[in-house]
């Protein structure tokens, strides 16, 4: 569990708050969701990092888009000291934190840009949502630069091997950003999903990252409980949502071709409103990385088999520690 650090440590900056994490001591904005959740859990959103470990021999180049005050960033860098990395964060006071937390944990070699992420380059407006999150848009807001990651990676003469995306709502115009001249066809995505954010996009999402060629697999955490349940695909998964496997808090569905994840996409737009509304940890990846040598298929985490229970839970543990 995450806590506060004693007084013997450095003060924190004026609006921040300096927490252990297992990565060692980090900077988070005050009163921000993601410190109060690191203060309560002792982690936060665990289902990126899952993804990030189950593709850590192919993580790199990395780029973090929406890097906040560098949690995963730096838990890239920790994965792979020598593996490129790169934070994007327009956020000033962000900003801030993230560069520090970047000299607290010695991980100066990630290469931070300043700028956001979007379908075309120029400026684009953000407002605050929340203490330390950003969002597009058009009231309340100040302009800030943008780029669009194929310019960045044209620039950088880099082809992303794993880009996580968190930038509340606008994941659709950092992909169009990225697609648009260019097929990264063997470039994993991790993003936030929910249908009630994200379903009217859902035609371009497909359209940029066709099922043809990638595997969906989708996975909603309530970071509020554990342990870790998973199921492949069978028809019965919804039907035993909150009788079995919501309560316990993860639940995740690996789809794979064009008909699963359709089904699986109509089966959260038609779902309860308490799965409609969640935020799913959603990543898209190339068909031939899914299937490698190495790569554990989310059904290694199988419900009702007590050996890959236990293996899931031993996972859950040392993540939280």
């Amino acid at each position: 569990m995450a806590s506060k650090l004693t007084n013997t440590e450095e003060p924190a900056p004026e609006g921040s708050v300096r927490l252990k994490t297992r990565l060692g001591p980090l900077l988070f904005v005050e009163h921000s969701s993601i410190a109060e959740g690191i203060q309560r859990k002792g982690f936060h959103d665990v289902g990126v990092e899952y993804f990030m470990q189950k593709y850590r021999d192919r993580l790199f180049p990395f780029i973090d888009v929406g890097a906040n005050v560098g949690l995963f960033a730096i838990t890239a860098a920790h994965l792979n000291p020598s593996g490129a990395v790169f934070a994007f964060e327009p956020d000033a006071a962000n900003l801030v934190l993230l560069r520090k937390n970047l000299e607290l944990t010695g991980q100066t070699g990630v290469q931070v840009e300043s700028t956001a992420c979007s379908s075309k380059n120029g400026t684009i407006r953000m407002g605050s949502i929340n203490c330390g999150l950003s969002r597009k848009s058009k009231q309340d807001a100040s302009k800030v630069d943008c780029q669009t990651l194929l310019s960045f990676c044209q620039c950088e003469g880099i082809v992303p091997a794993f880009v996580k995306i968190d930038v509340e709502g606008a994941e659709i115009d950092v992909l169009k950003g990225l697609y648009a001249d260019e097929d990264f066809s063997d470039t994993a995505i991790e993003l936030e999903f929910s249908w009630r954010d994200h379903g009217r996009h859902i035609e371009a999402l497909l359209d940029l990252l066709p099922a043809e060629k990638y595997d969906y697999e989708f996975l909603l955490t309530d970071s509020e409980r554990g342990p870790f349940y998973a199921l492949d695909w069978p028809e019965e998964f919804w039907s035993e949502v909150h009788d079995r496997l919501y309560p316990t808090g993860f639940i995740a569905c690996l789809a794979q071709g064009p008909g699963q994840v359709q089904r699986v996409l109509e089966l959260l737009q038609n779902s309860t409103e308490i799965l409609h509304s969640r935020k799913w940890e959603l990543c898209i990846t190339p068909r031939s990385l899914t299937r490698m040598p190495g790569a554990d298929p989310l059904t290694d985490f199988a419900f009702g088999e007590a050996g890959r229970l236990r293996r899931a839970l031993r996972w859950v543990r040392q993540l939280r520690h």
